[in-house]
């Protein structure tokens, strides 16, 4: 903080003190700016930390679910398979069918205890 000067005949001490005032004036204000400056640093750093762990956990969100799709895939791969499988056995036995039916071959006979 500045005292006031002693007022002297030609002025030039007052002149000082509101140089000075004017200066100590400039510096908080700069003392300030910088404060607020550092808080607003220290918030775009915690939010950018608060993104950066939001997009790993989103990473690895996506990586399980990649995983999931790609057991799917291959339940169902292996169930289409499985499905064809017996459509080709459903078509064997009915051309079985048709043929016992129209004579071309004799029905099986029953088996023994069944």
């Amino acid at each position: 903080e500045l005292s006031r000067p002693e007022i002297d005949g030609g002025g030039e001490g007052m002149r000082v003190f509101q140089e000075m005032s004017k200066l100590v004036s400039e510096v908080d204000e700069l003392q300030q700016r910088r404060m607020r400056a550092e808080k607003a640093l220290h918030a775009a750093e915690q939010l950018r930390q608060e993104y950066e762990n939001s997009a790993i956990e989103s990473e690895n969100r996506c990586a399980k679910l990649q995983e999931e799709i790609d057991e799917v895939n291959a339940s169902l791969k292996k169930t289409r398979t499985q499905r064809d499988i017996c459509e080709g056995k459903i078509e064997d036995l009915k051309k079985t069918y048709n043929d016992i039916a129209s004579g071309k071959i004799e029905a099986p006979k029953p088996k023994k205890g069944a």
